[in-house]
């Protein structure tokens, strides 16, 4: 196998991530929706403003494919002249909300930041732990150690705990 991977690894090109590269992702939207028109025989001009607007703050976790996929099913499902936010999968909607969104107070306890960051994280990346642990920059067995802590120590069983003394 590893003679098969120096084989076909003759030339390698690292490309930074979309969500590092958004002035690209008009031009990757439009190449996608003129795909898609070819190989479904559709009509789609392209994106409303404001549904480019929240395609662009969106994350990209799964990169091109992800939006690849986006474009292609929101084409498919919704056939639209324009495709606009209500198109769009509700996980794109609520992502915009969920990062413009801090509910911390100044002095909340660390302990419960970390715990929220990591759950909300792990949702942005549906469940996909590697992928949580390179957005944190923390280790996977890090990630692995953290659900384990909440799982054993929920939070409502540490407040009623602290409450208590």
């Amino acid at each position: 196998r590893e003679h098969l991977y120096y084989r076909l690894n003759v030339v390698n090109i690292k490309l930074p991530p979309i969500r590092e590269r958004k002035e690209d992702i008009p031009f990757l939207i439009q190449f996608f929706v003129e795909k898609f028109n070819k190989k479904y025989t559709m009509k789609a001009k392209g994106v409303s403003q404001r549904a480019l607007n929240l395609l662009m703050d969106y994350g990209w976790s799964g990169n091109v494919r992800e939006l690849e996929n986006t474009i292609e099913s929101a084409l498919v499902i919704h056939s639209p002249e324009v495709l606009d936010i209500q198109h769009l999968p509700q996980e794109i909607k609520d992502y915009k909300e969920e990062q413009e969104a801090i509910p911390f107070k100044i002095g909340t306890p660390l302990e419960e930041v970390e715990r929220e960051m990591l759950l909300r994280t792990l949702r942005a990346t549906k469940g996909n732990k590697l992928k949580a642990a390179k957005l944190l920059g923390i280790n996977v067995r890090t990630i692995h150690r953290k659900i384990e802590e909440i799982q054993e120590n929920p939070l409502s069983k540490r407040k009623s705990t602290k409450n208590d003394k």
